[in-house]
């Protein structure tokens, strides 16, 4: 037991700093400028040039560099590709054949730098447009994985971006752009676009995204791309962009809003594109708590006017009598004493305005026909 006990302690002296050194080393701060290189060649031309790479540690690193093609993805990122000859001609876009760099590693000093020189060299053949490839640097030689993709997670790109000089085209269009909801309650909202590249070159868009209020009032101004090396779109590939757009709050905020999207895009001739989108900025908590009360007295009032009404109308009915009960169509009808006049034609028989007695005499005569008789025997005789 004191013998595997010793054993096991000894393994953990001797190889304790070995993976102590592995985890320092794959946190190794390293450094490579310049990120971007953006050049226009003529075909059969060749060009050198070095990047420059910084060792911010306090001991010796050793780096390679190698190169590698790649291409974009929807999101903006980048996908690098192994060495596939199938590939490099089927595409007419990668540039690893064209650039040459020294596989040997490099040793630098502790907080020191050193130049890492390649060289570019265009076929006479080359098509015009856009070319793309990339010089990795790390602490790692590249692991080449299967399939297309190439580790590097270890390892710092330095993008080149090479226009061939000819018949170049540059031509671009806004595939979409709205936001993420028509209906926000809080005074904000993510505003997204996909730009499409049909030409034969790179391109990047540059512009601005402006939101107006319902008053037609600019609110926000979002910049896209400005002042920027980055965000360029490679031939025949499309990326989108997505910004946050954060408003002010308030009743005389809400309402219908508009999202106005201006791009400029070109280094041949200065082409432009236009979107517009619409969304809506409704608070309903805001809206509840002062509608609420307000809905609440109208009805309060309409039920109060109604009552009103119709205690006006009762009071009328009474007061002209239109309330009166109906004699029966059975009970005897007595014949009065003075002659019921007819009015003008298409109006009632003249009566007494404070006694309906008269109306319901004469609907009684109506229905009884010996009634009527009578009725005008006695009218005849009291003229004679």
């Amino acid at each position: 037991m004191r013998k595997l006990t010793a054993t096991i302690i000894y393994l953990c002296l001797v190889f304790t700093p070995f993976f102590c050194a592995c985890a320092q080393a794959d946190k190794m701060a390293l450094t490579v400028s310049p990120p971007l290189v953006k050049i226009n060649m003529e075909p059969g031309e060749r060009w050198s040039s070095a990047l420059k790479v910084v060792n911010n540690n306090e001991q010796v690193l050793r780096v390679y560099a190698s190169v590698v093609d790649f291409k974009s993805k929807d999101d903006g990122g980048l996908e690098f590709l192994a060495d596939d000859p199938s590939a490099a001609a089927t595409s007419t876009f990668l540039t690893s054949k064209w650039i040459t760099v020294s596989g040997d590693p490099f040793e630098i000093p502790p907080m020191q730098s050193i130049e890492i020189p390649f060289r570019i060299e265009v076929p006479t053949e080359a098509e015009p447009g856009g070319h793309y490839a990339a010089i990795m640097t790390g602490t790692k030689p590249q692991d080449k994985l299967s399939g297309s993709g190439v580790n590097v997670s270890s390892m710092i790109s330095t993008l080149i971006l090479l226009k061939v000089k000819g018949e170049v085209i540059e031509k671009g269009r806004i595939l979409e752009f709205s936001s993420s909801q028509r209906l926000y309650q809080n005074p904000n909202a993510s505003l997204g676009f996909k730009f499409e590249n049909i030409g034969n070159s790179h391109l990047l868009p540059q512009g601005d995204i402006k939101v107006f209020d319902p008053y037609n009032n600019e609110v926000g101004n979002i910049s896209i791309n400005k002042g920027s090396d980055f965000g360029h779109v490679l031939p025949k590939s499309s990326r989108r962009w997505n910004f946050d757009w954060q408003g002010e709050g308030g009743l005389t905020k809400m309402g219908k809003y508009k999202a106005v999207l201006v791009l400029s895009y070109g280094d041949e001739a200065k082409q432009s594109d236009l979107r517009t989108a619409f969304f809506w900025f409704i608070n309903f908590k805001t809206v509840g708590m002062i509608a609420g009360p307000i809905i609440l007295a109208l009805i309060l009032l309409i039920v109060f006017i109604r009552f009103h009404v119709r205690r006006a109308v009762l009071r009328t009915q009474r007061e002209l009598g239109l309330l009166a009960q109906k004699v029966p169509a059975s009970a005897p009808a007595e014949v009065s004493d003075f002659p019921v006049l007819a009015g003008p034609a298409g109006e009632s028989p003249l009566t007494d305005p404070k006694s309906a007695v008269p109306l319901a005499r004469t609907d009684a005569l109506k229905r009884n026909p010996a009634k009527k008789e009578l009725k005008k025997r006695v009218i005849k005789k009291d003229c004679q």
